[in-house]
């Protein structure tokens, strides 16, 4: 029987108050709504994935649902385990620690390649045989699924000897099924040197670039570069902002050009006129996928520089300089100055023109490598000669071979029909369904169409073991990008369940293109566009072309039913929409998990990294909102707020950080009013430190805010030397003339910065916050260098409560220190970061210590100028107080809240979130700037 809905009534003191969207989800039964409890799945690692300087622990990967848990040893699959699981509800299994691996039974994972009478098995990945968890890739990740992807696999018979392939395995985790995808093609060694080309032989490069002195002929005022790349599947989760051929130093020299890699994505790049000022640089938009050669050529004619991939032009930039030709070498495989990382990729047929081939000639010689005029070539290397000096390649003959894929009693194989040819990507899949999937087998039909009629197919995906709604575009008639998007894309989906009996089906919503992804919030809604509660994995890609994966279990009941996918961009209703997504860096590098917050479409709010996949701290890109660079400046764009910010750092040893481990992450509310993501786990190889945080976002018109909730409790002694409980920075770009501190009753003190102080060097170190919090912390007119044409501001902390011990000790008050990032000697400013630390003379953290704290994170514009938003009160407040602290204690003091309930309990008072207890509930608000959401639970 469906509860009866509460009844509000509110009365509030506030500019706006919003409310949160109660639940309409489809009527259920108590089994049916105990069962369900169980539909969630993590993804995390035991010991980490990002690990100490002394820690050689195995690379163990889990995944953990309601329903079963699987742990697999990247060095050997061979120790995989696996077993069925004690069920809880989604936040209380997210704090059970690795109490699911308890118990867990030997269950080899078994991957074979068997051909002429000799069987190999896959025995690791390369994230396991190198001990770096980056090798791995994360693809999707949230409430319902986790889908990852293991590059390298190593295949040996049984004395050792290994078959060279191009293999990988993928991973999709539902909450009640295992769906394993292996990818394998026959390989060579690449050991820095011959290799199978598009024409004849080409060259592997791995650590070891090849340098070509400089003559004349290597750099024509007038020229073309081209190529052939190939970049294999078991290589491509290394490469990251690397060059594949270059010439003259570095792009900031004068004469530089060449190609660079960034993740999978094609850049051409030329400097005329020395110095970051005069890079002229072309970035193809789609990715580059490896497994396959592709031509790549770029060419200046004295006016436009192009780009060309695969014959066809991929974008073209006015240059209107003449070149000055450099001295320099050309490199292959590395950037020319030798700084930054090699490349791992096959190269073949390089060549040099000193002359502009137009678009036919490029077309003509991307489809028939080994044909081509050689007027005006001026120089060319096709790596021929290295194979008839004697040095050879192998590629082993797989022609009619057998893959097997098995786990537990599951099993699948596949017999391969005919030849295998060297790098022919051949697929097996192992589907496991951990309990009955009824959904399979009974009466139903799906249908999906867009809101202008356009059918969308809707079939069963194996290789994700869902129904997948495949939504290639939208039909529009509204503008989509970086602009005021208040409009909506939506997906109706018709189900028919001609069966008795209620069935919950796994069903992923594939969106390309969508309106904008720097900022999305799906929502399942009904006919009318009223939220079912039902909830939607938020995952998605941007380094990768641009798509999002939807995750949801789809109630259906017996008879008809309709579904509304909502998608929010700039806006749900008349606010910006606020959502905390996992975004993938599979293109960008890292590879971990990756978390962005977004107020609107316009650029992130906040990045957390919380795997420290690319960086050794949590927080990374931090940017403002309805904030642009003076009155003319663009709206609707990307801005900044400063880079930069960590959670707690503790050392076990100088320069020895610990890093998170067995990091549980549950997605409990993902936008669009008012988010809620909680992280558990712990700190260091010894689980020196419990680590359990909260992090929301509102919705808002005025400036961005990121709440953080955090409790440390230490169960290991560890020195405080080099510690922080919470970070502001460090920013390399951000100049501080001045700061301010403060309490609830007002300001403590603001002070002017030396611009003299040295890097390193302490402003403030160990002041005490004293009096009534909140307590607060501003930069007034800070500010970043650069010429970008987006707007910068100014960054606050507002701590609203505090509470720590040590030794026994209770300190309510909290203390913070301002280190010296950097000193900016042409603006005579310095940069400073704000760290909360531990009080003075406290010089250990003991067992059974405990940090509390509540902390807000804000950007907010400096000047009225700047914020374009709509907010007439945060407006005249701007004007009236421009580049001052008083725009931080406005927010610190205007919602510290007073609440009263009737009806529920108060379980937190900023953001308001109250538990319902009785049909009727009163609430009842006084104070608030800005808008205060309000949760009900």
């Amino acid at each position: 029987m469906r509860k009866p809905m509460p009844t509000l009534a509110v009365a509030a003191a506030v500019t706006t108050l919003a409310l949160c969207a109660i639940s309409t989800a489809p009527a259920e039964d108590a089994d049916a709504q105990l069962l369900r409890k169980r539909d969630y799945n993590f993804a995390w690692w035991p010991n980490g994935f990002r690990k100490e300087a002394t820690d050689d622990s195995p690379n163990i990967f889990c995944v953990e649902s309601g329903r079963y848990a699987l742990a697999l040893d990247l060095a050997d699959f061979g120790e995989t385990r696996f077993g069925l699981v004690e069920g809880s509800s989604y936040l209380t299994a997210s704090q059970r620690a690795s109490d699911a691996l308890a118990g867990l039974a030997s269950a080899p994972l078994n991957i074979e390649l068997e051909h002429g009478g000799r069987t190999y098995r896959a025995v690791s990945c390369h994230a396991g045989r190198s001990g770096d968890a980056r090798h791995t890739i994360l693809l999707e990740s949230g409430r319902f699924v986790q889908r990852y992807r293991f590059p390298q696999l190593q295949f040996k018979d049984e004395a050792g000897d290994v078959l060279e392939t191009d293999s990988a395995l993928e991973l999709v985790a539902w909450p009640s099924s295992l769906t394993f995808s292996l990818t394998a093609a026959p390989d060579c060694a690449y050991d820095n040197g011959p290799c199978p080309g598009v024409v004849g032989t080409g060259r592997a490069f791995r650590a070891q670039p090849l340098d070509i002195p400089h003559r004349p002929e290597l750099d024509p005022p007038v020229f073309t570069l081209e190529t052939w790349v190939r970049v294999p599947n078991r290589l491509s989760a290394l490469n990251h902002h690397h060059w594949l051929i270059g010439k003259n130093a570095n792009e900031w020299q004068e004469g530089n050009f060449g190609f660079l890699l960034t993740g999978n994505t094609v850049a051409a790049i030329m400097n005329i006129g020395g110095g970051r000022e005069n890079v002229y640089r072309i970035n193809r938009g789609n990715a580059l996928p490896p497994g396959d050669w592709h031509h790549l050529a770029m060419s200046y004619d004295g006016d436009t520089l192009r780009l060309y991939v695969d014959g066809r032009p991929a974008g073209s930039t006015n240059v209107g300089k003449a070149r000055v030709p450099g001295q320099g070498k050309l490199r292959i495989g590395h950037r020319p100055d030798g700084h930054g990382q090699p490349v791992h990729a096959l190269f073949d047929e390089v060549r040099l023109w000193s002359r502009v081939l137009d678009d036919r000639e490029i077309k003509a010689h991307a489809k028939s490598p080994d044909t081509f005029d050689q007027a005006g070539l001026a120089w060319r290397l096709s790596f021929d000669e290295e194979a008839e000096g004697g040095k050879a390649y192998a590629v082993p003959n797989l022609d009619g071979a057998t893959v097997r894929l098995s786990l537990n009693d599951w099993t699948a194989e596949r017999q391969i029909a005919g030849t295998w040819t060297f790098g022919e990507t051949k697929s097996i899949l192992l589907h496991c369904p951990v309990e009955e999937e009824a959904w399979r087998s009974a009466p139903l039909e799906f249908a999906a169409r867009g809101t202008g009629g356009m059918v969308y197919a809707t079939q069963y995906g194996p290789e994700v073991g869902a129904i997948v709604v495949a939504v290639p575009s939208f039909e529009r008639d509204w503008p989509t990008g970086y602009t005021d998007i208040r409009d909506y894309d939506e997906v109706m989906l018709h189900v028919s369940n001609n069966g008795s009996d209620r069935q919950y089906v796994p069903v992923l919503f594939d969106v390309k293109n969508p309106a904008n992804i720097t900022g999305e919030t799906p929502i399942l809604c009904d006919p009318e566009g009223r939220p079912t509660g039902v909830p939607v994995q938020l995952s998605k890609n941007w380094h990768h072309g641009a798509y999002s994966k939807f995750y949801t279990v789809l109630p259906c009941p017996p008879g008809q039913t309709e579904y509304r996918l909502r998608i929010a961009y700039g806006f749900w209703g008349t606010l910006p929409a606020a959502s905390h997504a996992q975004l993938s860096l599979y293109g960008y590098g890292g590879n971990g998990r990756w978390d962005q917050l977004a107020i609107g479409c316009w650029g992130e709010t906040m990045c957390l990294d919380m795997d420290n996949s690319l960086t050794p701290m949590m927080v990374t890109d931090v940017r403002m909102l309805m904030t642009r660079n003076g009155k003319d400046g663009r709206k609707w764009s990307w801005s900044d707020g400063g880079w930069g910010g960590d959670w707690l750092q503790v050392m076990r040893e100088s320069d020895n950080k610990l890093h998170p481990v067995q990091l549980k992450t549950a997605y409990l509310a993902q936008g669009p009013c008012l988010t809620d993501v909680r992280y558990t786990g712990w700190y260091g190889k010894e689980r020196d430190v419990a680590l359990d945080a909260r992090v929301a976002t509102l919705r808002t018109d005025d400036h961005n805010r990121v709440f953080q909730q955090f409790r440390y409790q230490f169960t290991r002694q560890l020195s405080t030397k080099g510690s922080h409980l919470f970070m502001m920075g460090p920013n390399n770009s951000l100049l501080t003339p001045r700061i301010a501190y403060g309490n609830r009753d007002g300001l403590i003190a603001e002070q002017v910065v030396p611009g003299d102080l040295e890097a390193g060097a302490a402003f403030g170190e160990q002041i005490v916050l004293t009096g009534q919090g909140p307590w607060w912390v501003a930069f007034p007119g800070s500010y970043l260098t650069g010429d970008k044409d987006w707007g910068t501001g100014s960054r606050g902390l507002i701590i609203r409560s505090f509470r720590a011990v040590y030794g026994g000790k209770t300190h309510e008050n909290p203390v913070v220190s301002f280190p010296v990032e950097k000193q900016h000697k042409g603006a005579k400013l310095v940069g400073l970061n704000l760290e909360l630390v531990v009080p003075e003379g406290v010089s250990q953290f003991m067992p059974g210590d405990t940090v509390e704290m509540d902390v807000e994170w804000i950007t907010v514009p400096r000047v009225a100028d700047d914020y374009y938003g709509p907010n007439a009160t945060f407006l005249a407040h701007l004007e009236q107080n421009p580049e001052s602290w008083r725009t931080v204690y406005r927010e610190a003091v205007g919602n510290d809240l007073e609440v009263s309930v009737a009806g529920g309990r108060l379980l937190h008072r900023y953001p308001i979130i109250v538990a319902a207890d009785e049909p009727e509930i009163e609430v009842t608000v006084e104070g608030g700037v800005g808008v205060v959401p309000i949760r009900f639970e």
